[in-house]
């Protein structure tokens, strides 16, 4: 009778799960408990403006999270291409 290969892929696939188990639980505490608090990489680790848009005279708006206020951000454009020959 032949050896099964089947013991090997099971062995991996059991290893995998494992991994995902320990390295997900991780990963949600961290992101989503101790980092929110500020007990882990500082509270300003998950500032981010709040809103971005643009103005029709084509410029970028930035709400910022903290500071309540918008901040103006003038947006340079170039000439198009010239076409290739």
């Amino acid at each position: 009778m032949k050896r099964s290969n089947a013991p090997i892929f099971w062995l991996l696939f059991g290893a995998g799960g494992m991994l995902s188990a320990l390295l997900g639980t991780a990963l949600v505490l961290v992101t989503g408990l101790l980092a929110p608090l500020g007990w882990v990489l500082g509270p300003a680790w998950m500032d981010y403006p709040r809103a971005l848009a643009f103005a029709p005279d084509g410029t970028l708006l930035v709400a910022e999270a903290g500071r309540g206020e918008v901040r103006r951000f003038a947006i340079e454009r170039s000439a198009a291409p010239a076409a290739r020959e």
